[in-house]
């Protein structure tokens, strides 16, 4: 049950987390409208805490087979086979040959249908789980885990009953397994804001502005009163895991008080065909080793050979009979052979084994077009698992199936197949996980969206692989398609045949993946919560997949490989909780934007930490063509992106450009770039883009890397002072006020102020850095200039709501383009002088403005 938590006056979020011992990335996946910025949070509003549900504890009702066979009632010894038989009912094993039938008395009967009750209780119990699995639009992570929790308790008690037979498991790592202790994010907090105080209590400008000593002083209290606070909230000793939110042990599939290691992994159920139920049923394999020497095979097989081999399907009834009353009762008077007689003339579905009957190849197309029966083990158990679905219909084309979620399904039971299309794990999505690496260098987790797929899943449980959904026959081991419909446990990996998705039920029998998964996987900014706004990101292709890779980090990876982008997913972010595995998909250029917004604004709420989520030739490319969008000479861009010539999309057009066109311009830029004539020329270009914000394609100026404010900030000041245009200091002034939104970020642009964007470590380099800055700036600017960073040092979140970001004072920008050209300005005189300085020269030398 969902409970909530009332926010009181001083409440953070990570101290809800401490207080109510929930792992902080936990509570952000519960509240996704706190993500973006998880340190405003208001008095009143209710807080999602995660659902509590007690564990599904498997109830062993159903004892395995007794070794030894009940005797029948009255009878001491057996009855010899050459009085005959009272024969009263008839079975046919799935896979046996179309005579290989066998003829059961009365006490073999009576035993049997005993055994079809047993097994048709465990179809109820599975039944009843079924018709609990989540619906897929309401779903939720903890909906499904509870869900799975039934499903693990329904394994384990058909494993103790000898129904299913399950090897050991690696299992999925558990969600909640991984969540770093809250601890560690206090004290990541804590040393970020003592690397604050730090720098603020050793900068001192360039160019002496007496208010920067009265800010930082009312600063550094702000601080050290923020950092007493964090401190005081530490505990003492690491916190246990939650209980409210009870979470299934996927590693121990159905391993119940050491049942299942107890239980050969063989044991299974068996199809049978029992006229007398006119209808496909079900029993243990122990069962049938037991009972099989009891039942009677008959030597005489003439008239249903002879319809057989004419493809004579409407007499089989009466031949079987015929052919029974002559091969094994001797007694034509004997009673119970009219009990037999109506037994096979009741037998409404013939049709059914003749499918199996009209060849050996299973799951094969003939020259009429009809399909041939799967007779494996595997599409036994599906059939077994679709009569949960549907009680009414023999052959059911279609019904429920549980795949985790409840979900409808086309069936084709005679092939082994199921098919539907579905979003998965959930139509809400799953949290996405970020991984980065903290003020400590700790990996630490963060929420970030809800990720989906929308895919079309095919099951398959026959001896082949699956191409486009087709069945092709090999020599393969079988699959394990049915067992995704019983499995807590689900493995997604590329196929080594065709690179197709395969889904494969760990534990289950089958060395082969036994269903394909192809679709989109598709993304949900914290921004569009409540919405069914999803954003393509990838497509599982039906072939061409990879694997997952080795060092990937958290739950995807966005990553550059010879000139190819490619997305690499974890099995859980597909499947939710239980999924394990993983594979990688290309990414086409011109899906490439999504994505990248996704970085993007992952790197925003992580605060521009080292995001594990993108590999280091990719985020390369990105910073780089991000630059390249405001850079780049205009007959260029249009040559390198001729569909769309709009500047609205500038930016978008940069960066699906392609490691080509980007890799070529950036030698070529590098190239030139000590020519003063080439850099004057790219300020230009850069300070015109800038002001036009439609440059940033629909993206708010906040979500450019620091590696490209760092080059563009590097570009407008070094040639300011050649150029003295009023664009360019105004673009300083947009750059700074609208694309940096917290201190660290404000660090890290500093930090990669070069040609290159490259970061350069050490605070010697941000200070030089900054003083490039405060050099063009006249005594008013200077001013305003450090009334902003003072702000800015108070913020803890680069994404922060507009009315409450620090700008810079309009007074900033307000110089005239006529005092601008005026050579006798005295405030171009000052900034004259003050980057002189800052470059070391004296009056008189001819550097000396």
């Amino acid at each position: 049950m969902t409970t909530t938590y009332t926010v009181k006056q001083g409440d953070t979020l990570l101290g809800i987390a401490i207080e109510q011992n929930i792992a902080f990335p936990e509570l952000l996946a519960l509240n996704p409208q706190y993500q973006l910025n998880p340190d405003v949070i208001y008095p009143g509003e209710l807080v999602t805490l995660p659902s509590t549900f007690e564990p599904a504890e498997p109830e062993l009702t159903i004892e395995p087979v007794e070794p030894v066979r009940p005797v029948e009632p009255g009878c001491v010894m057996g009855k010899p086979a050459c009085k005959g038989m009272d024969a009263c009912d008839v079975l046919f094993l799935t896979g046996g040959e179309p005579d290989g039938y066998y003829v059961l008395d009365e006490h073999a009967q009576t035993l049997l249908k005993q055994e079809i009750s047993t097994m048709d209780k465990l179809i109820e119990d599975y039944r009843a789980v079924l018709d609990k699995a989540p619906d897929n639009k309401e779903a939720s992570e903890a909906d499904v885990e509870q869900h799975l929790s039934r499903k693990q308790a329904w394994v384990a008690k058909a494993v103790h009953a000898g129904a299913i037979g399950v090897e050991s498991s690696k299992g999925a790592t558990q969600s909640s397994a991984i969540q770093p202790q809250n601890k560690q994010y206090l004290v990541a907090k804590i040393t970020e804001l003592r690397r604050t105080r730090q720098l603020l209590a050793d900068y001192v400008p360039f160019f002496s502005e007496s208010s920067m000593a009265t800010l930082r002083s009312r600063r550094l209290k702000s601080i050290d009163t923020e950092i007493e606070k964090l401190i005081a909230q530490v505990p003492s000793k690491p916190s246990p895991e939650s209980s409210a939110k009870q979470g299934v042990n996927f590693d121990n599939l159905g391993n119940v008080s050491g049942q299942l290691s107890s239980r050969p992994s063989q044991r299974g159920i068996i199809e049978i065909m029992l006229v007398s139920e006119n209808r496909l049923v079900y029993i243990r394999a122990e069962f049938l080793e037991r009972e099989r020497r009891f039942w009677r095979t008959n030597p005489t097989q003439t008239r249903l050979r002879q319809l057989i081999a004419n493809r004579d399907v409407a007499g089989i009834q009466q031949a079987m009979f015929e052919d029974i009353r002559e091969g094994l009762v001797k007694d034509k008077s004997n009673g119970m052979l009219g009990k037999l007689e109506g037994n096979i003339k009741k037998w409404a579905h013939p049709g059914w084994k003749w499918k199996e009957w009209k060849g050996t190849k299973k799951l094969w197309v003939n020259e009429d077009g009809d399909t041939r029966f799967a007779v494996s083990a595997e599409a036994q158990l599906l059939r077994f698992s679709a009569q949960a679905s549907v009680k009414t219909s023999f052959e059911p084309s279609e019904g429920k199936v549980d795949i985790g979620i409840g979900g409808d399904a086309t069936f084709s039971l005679a092939e082994g197949k199921v098919e539907g299309k579905y979003f998965m794990p959930y139509e809400k999505g799953y949290a996405l996980t970020l991984a980065y690496l903290d003020s400590n260098k700790q990996t630490a987790l963060y929420s970030f969206g809800c990720f989906r797929a929308s895919v079309g899943v095919t099951l398959s449980c026959f001896a082949g692989v699956i191409v486009n959904g087709e069945a092709k026959l090999s020599n393969q081991e079988q699959a394990s398609g049915a067992g995704i419909l019983l499995s807590a446990n689900t493995q997604l990996a590329p196929t080594n045949a065709t690179g197709g998705l395969g889904v494969k039920a760990e534990g289950f029998a089958g060395v082969q993946a036994g269903g394909q998964v192809a679709g989109a996987l598709e993304w949900q900014s914290p921004d569009d919560i409540a919405t069914t706004n999803f954003s393509a990101l990838a497509e599982i292709k039906a072939e061409g997949n990879i694997s997952f890779g080795a060092g990937i980090g958290g739950e995807f990876q966005l990553a550059l490989e010879s000139g190819q982008f490619y997305f690499y997913c974890s099995g859980r972010l597909v499947w939710g909780p239980g999924g394990s595995g993983g594979f990688g998909t290309t990414v086409d250029f011109e899906k490439l934007w999504e994505l990248v917004k996704v970085i993007w604004g992952a790197l925003e709420v992580v605060d521009y930490h080292v995001l594990d989520n993108i590999d280091p030739l990719a985020y390369e490319y990105l910073q780089r063509a991000s630059y390249y969008a405001f850079a780049v000479p205009q007959k260029l861009l249009d040559e390198t992106n001729a569909l769309v010539k709009n500047p609205k999309f500038y930016l978008q057009q940069a960066v699906m450009s392609g490691a080509t066109a980007i890799d070529g311009w950036w030698r070529e830029r590098v190239r030139y770039w000590e020519s003063q004539q080439y850099q004057e020329a790219e300020a230009l270009r850069v300070a015109e883009r800038i002001i036009n914000q439609e440059h940033y394609a629909g993206i708010p100026p906040r979500l450019l890397p620091p590696e490209t404010i760092g080059m563009l900030l590097n570009t407008l000041v070094t040639t300011f002072w050649f150029n003295w245009e009023q664009q360019q200091e105004m673009a300083i002034y947009l750059l700074l006020s609208t694309s940096i939104k917290s201190w660290r970020k404000f660090e890290e642009s500093l930090a990669c102020m070069n040609v290159r964007g490259t970061k350069v470590s050490g605070d010697k380099a941000l200070f030089a850095n900054l003083n490039r800055i405060n050099a063009i700036l006249d005594r008013h600017q200077q001013h305003d200039f450090n009334v902003w960073l003072d702000a800015l040092a108070a913020l803890r979140c680069a994404n922060v709501q507009a009315s409450s970001a620090p700008q810079l004072p309009k007074v900033y920008q307000v110089r005239s383009r006529s005092e601008m050209r005026d050579r006798n300005s005295p405030n171009k005189k000052q900034i004259g002088q003050q980057i002189a300085r800052l470059h070391g020269y004296q009056p008189g030398d001819t550097y000396y403005v």
